[in-house]
């Protein structure tokens, strides 16, 4: 019985799949008028197909068209479309298309479900499903970074911050792609802010979307979050964050940070973290960093000997064998690239020796 069951539900499923897909004549159609970079009335007849994966795709096509005619029926869809997939899609195009003709519907539509809220408190941005509230931010940025002299700019600014902070103050469940692309939408937008929004995700459980954040605040030059960051430098579980973490500490150029970003460049597991610290200590332009780093650099390019083998009659010592270990030429050269900033304009007799040998290696 379990298994009729089974299988009557996947022949469902299979049905409402091949019910979504677009048919190989439909399919032609759609990417000859992508080809020609044609919007015209067969397209718009397809954005009111019955079917939901011609929708998506004729949607989608308009989009990479990129003309302004297409924006009242992409609307439509995003308003009115039963189909969460085509209302994602919808918003999608709408930001390729990147006028600014579009800005009040993504705003509108955004916002269309914000409640009143307490009394005299401030409303509240109810989010629609993930996938629909991540193409709509991602849109905002889009419309905003390339209209950003317009007046619109900064409303859509302003509602990216608005979601992000929805999702910040989530207890759990934040949505990985939603913060994402909202994060990479302040970086194309810059609103007044954005940093202040940014560093509320430095926090998150999610390790990748700490990673993001910090990649934000190091873009930003953000100087609001050094104490957080600092603690990501030191203790954070994920490599990629740590690494991002010492790239914002660099960029804010927070020179508090001077023994955490050399303990982490000299020290640190991943390679990623070492070559962050490496570049923020850069940054940082102290020049005591110098002489740790050298003895980091020559540690490198000291031959690595293993097991010296059988001891020979009247040998005191085998023979040493040499290890074959790849020698880390990114960090070197990293290592390299930071003294010559450190050490401008000097004659620093440890930093030529190890140049020597790097350039000999």
């Amino acid at each position: 019985m379990k298994k009729l069951i089974l299988i009557v539900a996947a022949g469902l499923i299979f049905a409402a799949f091949a019910s979504a897909q677009v048919p190989t004549v439909t399919h032609i159609q759609i990417l000859k008028a992508e080809d020609a970079r044609r919007y015209d009335s067969v397209l718009e007849g397809l954005l009111k197909s019955p079917n939901a994966g011609i929708r998506a795709r004729a949607a989608l096509a308009s989009g990479r068209i990129g003309d302004e005619k297409a924006i009242p029926a992409l609307a439509s869809l995003l308003e009115k479309d039963t189909n969460d997939d085509v209302r994602a899609m919808a918003a999608f195009a709408l930001g390729e298309i990147e006028s600014v003709k579009a800005a009040a519907v993504i705003i509108k539509e955004i916002k269309s479900d914000t409640r009143p809220g307490t009394p005299g408190g401030v409303p509240t941005l109810t989010l629609k499903p993930a996938n629909v509230t991540a193409r709509l931010i991602e849109a905002a940025g889009k419309i905003a970074a390339a209209n950003a002299k317009d007046e619109s700019a900064k409303a859509l600014g302003k509602v990216i911050l608005e979601v992000l902070d929805v999702e910040a103050n989530k207890t759990f469940g934040q949505d990985r792609t939603t913060v994402i692309v909202g994060l990479t939408a302040v970086l194309r937008v810059r609103p007044e802010g954005g940093e202040v929004t940014a560093a509320n995700f430095l926090l998150s459980k999610d390790g990748r979307i700490r990673t993001d954040a910090g990649n934000t605040m190091a873009r930003l030059r953000a100087k609001n979050a050094s104490a957080t960051l600092r603690d990501m430098v030191e203790n954070d579980k994920e490599p990629t964050a740590r690494a991002n973490a010492a790239r914002a500490l660099g960029a804010a150029e927070d020179k508090t940070a001077y023994e955490l970003l050399l303990k982490a460049a000299t020290s640190d597991i991943d390679s990623r973290v070492r070559i962050s610290a490496i570049r923020a200590l850069g940054s940082l332009k102290d020049a005591k960093a110098a002489e740790k780093l050298i003895e980091r650099a020559n540690y490198f390019l000291i031959p690595m000997h293993g097991d010296p083998g059988p001891i020979k009659p009247g040998q005191k010592t085998g023979n040493l064998k040499p290890i074959e270990i790849p020698i880390p030429k990114s960090e070197l050269l990293e290592i390299a690239t930071v003294l010559s900033r450190l050490l401008a304009n000097t004659e620093n007799d440890k930093a030529i020796e190890f140049l020597t040998k790097l350039r000999i290696a």
